[in-house]
This record gives structure tokens, sequence and C-alpha cells, in this order.
């Protein structure tokens, strides 16, 4: 992400879990900043985690490995998960991004060829995004207004919808869909639908960056992004302890009579207005730097060219040759990694220990093992809205917390006088 702009692709991934590894080396070398998938065939017990970027999704309602969509979005984006529709008609996963300007919903969505969606429906979604956003996905709808070598039912119900809600197509003009059957022609079904946003502000532009029967499409919104603030710790790793105790023995006072609830309180109160201000003298402030991922071996970047190349001669001749020599590039390429994968993970398991020495380095190795980030939603406060930020959230549990104390006084009270 540069200083003025944000990078945002949308893919078909037609399987997301065998082509991580893939979209890994894109999302870095193309400096993408949002991922919209579709076709993720992921589940509720299924994941796909990139380093660097936090990942959402919404699974078929059937729970089974097909349809969906998901949004990998980098880790230092300030954002938060918003609506998500998991129906046999539609998957969309939806996060909100602030920039300098704007508020701004990015939405990642899949529509199932067999299902069709009505004017109603799309106006209906539309208005339940919000005022500004940014849909991108494969609409399975087709129309020459963006792009399309013909149009369907679905793509003249689309047309209308986004028409009548004063909203904008944005795609790169080519073909995004590439059938493997040599018979059936190519045609543009990925895309973007923005409201609220100038087109002056937008370039969108094809990739064959990228292996599935789609290829991605890259957006470039001209805006500057705020970056997420970072949480503030009491203590990290590098808290002296031993200067820790010496300080807190210094400011405790134990000689102190306490004989009214008031009094107890306050004391309260400032023993742990002691203990924080002994952690933030022998704690130093630790600032995270941000995660730049390493280069890629020479030989997995010819192989990404070289594969870029057999696919553009693939897409233009259109030929069973040129097919198989696609696929034996993108055969090579998944075990090169693969093999990359296992060389790293073995010199790092290698490097583990249970030990001080390492910090603890096996336990800390092991702790997010198999297990994906469950994101934290929002909460809906009583006036309506909803609580996004660590302190709003901590002022409606504060809030929540003491209603319930209130009632539970009272009938601690009532139980008393009765007996």
């Amino acid at each position: 992400m540069g200083h003025n702009t944000l990078r945002i692709a949308t893919w078909n991934a037609n399987g997301l879990v065998q082509n991580i590894k893939e979209l890994e080396i894109f999302l870095n070398q193309e400096k993408i900043d949002i991922c919209l998938i579709s076709e993720s065939h992921l589940t509720r017990t299924s994941y796909a985690n990139i380093k660097g970027y936090n990942m959402y999704r919404s699974v078929h309602p059937a729970d089974r490995a097909r349809g969906g969509s998901a949004i990998f979005i980098k880790g230092n984006i300030k954002h938060s998960e918003q609506l998500k529709i998991e129906t046999e008609k539609m998957q969309l996963t939806t996060v909100n991004v602030k920039t300098k300007n704007r508020t701004i919903n990015i939405a990642a969505i899949y529509c199932p060829p067999r299902y069709a969606l009505k004017k109603d429906d799309y106006v209906n979604l539309f208005c339940e995004i919000g005022h500004n956003f940014i849909i991108g996905g494969d609409f399975n709808a087709k129309h020459e207004f963006w792009g399309s070598r013909t149009r369907n039912p679905k793509g003249v119900q689309l047309f209308t919808a986004v028409q009548e809600t004063k909203c904008n197509f944005h795609s790169g003009g080519g073909p995004t869909y590439w059938p493997t059957d040599v018979n059936k022609v190519p045609d543009l079904l990925d895309f973007f639908i923005v409201k609220g946003v100038s087109g002056n502000y937008i370039h969108t532009e094809d990739s064959d960056g990228l292996s599935s029967d789609h290829s991605p499409v890259i957006m470039t919104l001209s805006d500057s992004v705020i970056l997420r603030e970072e949480t503030p710790k009491l203590i990290n790793k590098q808290t002296n302890w031993e200067l820790f105790r010496e300080k807190l023995s210094e400011s405790i006072n134990l000689h102190v009579p306490i004989r009214t609830p008031e009094q107890l309180e306050r004391e309260a109160e400032r023993l742990t207005e002691n203990i924080q201000e002994a952690c933030w003298s022998c704690t130093p402030i630790n600032r995270k730097k941000p995660f730049y991922h390493s280069n890629y071996p020479l030989e997995v970047r010819e192989l990404v060219q070289a594969k870029r190349k057999a696919r553009k001669t693939w897409q233009r001749v259109r030929s069973t040759e040129n097919k198989r020599k696609l696929n034996a590039l993108c055969n090579e390429l998944k075990a090169l990694n693969r093999e990359i994968e296992e060389e790293t993970l073995a010199v790092n398991l290698h490097s583990l220990t249970a030990g001080r020495e390492t910090e603890y380095s096996l336990y800390r190795a092991t702790k997010g093992l198999k297990r994906p980030k469950i994101p934290i939603p929002p909460i809906k406060r009583e006036d309506g809205y909803w609580a996004r930020s660590a302190k709003e959230k901590a002022d409606l549990f504060a809030d929540t917390s003491r209603k319930h104390s209130y009632r539970f006084q009272g009938r601690l009270q009532m139980r008393m006088l009765r007996c």
C-alpha cells in the first residue's frame, strides 16, 4: 500500500486451500492491500491463513466445500467486520475501512449461476451495505456495459439495479473467465460495483498472476487509508521484574488503617495505580515493526514469470498443447513452493526449544498451530449503533455489568428485609 493508494484485487479462486501459497506470492508481488475471494470453498471448520493479513469469510449455508466468499486484508489497516450473507443465492463478506476522506465498506461476493437474482434483490443488497461501498467478485452476470461479450437475464437485472441506485461498474475490460473447453468462449464475469467514490480516484486493470479458471482484477483507489493503532499493553517481554518489585515495594504503604468501605475503595484504587506506574516505569516501549515479506527465491520468481507467459499464450491460442504446458508449470510451481515450505519448517523446528534462552519458542510456535484467528465482531449498543473500538466495547461491558450489579444488590436487600 502506498501512502495515498489502496490496492484491491478480486479473484475467483475455485478452491482457496490448494491455491493459498500461490495467492500469497501474488499478494506480495502485486502489493495488494485487500483481496476479495469468490468460490473460496471453505467450510466452518476449514481455514486459510496468509501471514500479515486478516481473513474474514462467508461459507455456503450447507457448510460444504463449494461457493463462499472471503476477504484478506492487511493487519495494519484499521478495519472492522460488517455485513455477512450466507444464503443459497449469494455469499457475501464485508469489512469497513476508514480513509482520510470517507468511511467505505468493501465486500467480496459470489453469486452461483443457477440462481436468478432479480432487480429488487440487488437493490436491497446495495441499500443494506451502505452509501459508500466497493463490491468485487464473480456475479455470474453478463452485460455489454461492463465488457461482457453478451448479456444474460441476471446481467440485465443487475444493470437495471445499478442504474436505479446510481452505482458504477469498474472492470479491466478483458475476459476474466477462461473455460477449459476450447469450444466455449472466454467472457468477463468478475468486476467491481462502486458507490460513493468518484471514478477519477479509481484505476482498474486485468492481471494474469493466478492460475484458476478465472483471472484476477486489480483496482487502485487513490485515497489515504488510516492505519490501525497498536493496542496499549501494561507489560511485554522486556519488562524488568526485579526493578518492578523494588518500585512497587517503595510505593506501597502497608500500615494504613482501613475503617470504612469508602476508604477501602480508595486504597484499592491507589494500589492499582501504584502497580500500573511501576509497570510503565519498568517496561520499555516495544514499537512493533511493520511486517515485510522476504524476497522469494530466484527460481520461484522465474517460474512465476514462465507461468504467466504460458498463461498469456494459452489465452491467446487456446490450444490443448498450450494448456498442457500451463498446467505443467502450475504443478511445478506448487511442488517447488511445497518443497521450500517443508525445508523452512524443518529449519525452524530444529531451532525450537522449551527453554528460557529462546524465550520458550516451542510453546509460542505450537500455541497457534492449526488454529485460525477468529475475528472479534462489533457489539450492538442500545441506541442501534455499533461499538467497534476497544474503548467503546469496554464502556459497553462496564455499563452492562453496572446494571446487573444494581439488580443483584436490589434482590439482596429484599432478601435481607424478608429475613
